[in-house]
């Protein structure tokens, strides 16, 4: 389980589930300061924090895994549609990675 800080959860959740969806990731739970995200269970949560100010560097990095390389480059390629790198409202770093099996 990780929780990603926030400045208003539903406005980050309506940015974030697209990306979200790419990786296999349905919202699980929904209350009124947080938002849980998974594929199997609540893994990802958005926790909200309204006097939290965004800042540029929040040293916050969200790394979060995809089922496989075309849904790493789909989540990527989503991303630089939007600007250099992925930076959500709130400043947070967020990207997706996969572990293919090997090939031998």
């Amino acid at each position: 389980m990780f929780p990603s800080r926030c400045g208003t959860c539903e406005r980050l959740a309506n940015f974030m589930i697209p990306f979200l969806r790419l990786l296999g990731f349905a919202v699980w739970s929904t209350r009124e300061a947080t938002i849980g995200f998974g594929k199997r269970y609540p893994e990802y949560w958005l926790n909200s924090r309204p006097h939290l100010v965004p800042t540029d560097n929040p040293d916050t990095h969200i790394c979060l895994r995809a089922p496989n390389s075309e849904a790493v480059e789909a989540f990527h390629a989503r991303a630089l549609a939007l600007g250099p790198g992925m930076i959500d409202f709130d400043g947070n770093k967020i990207e997706s990675v996969t572990f293919p099996r090997s090939q031998g």
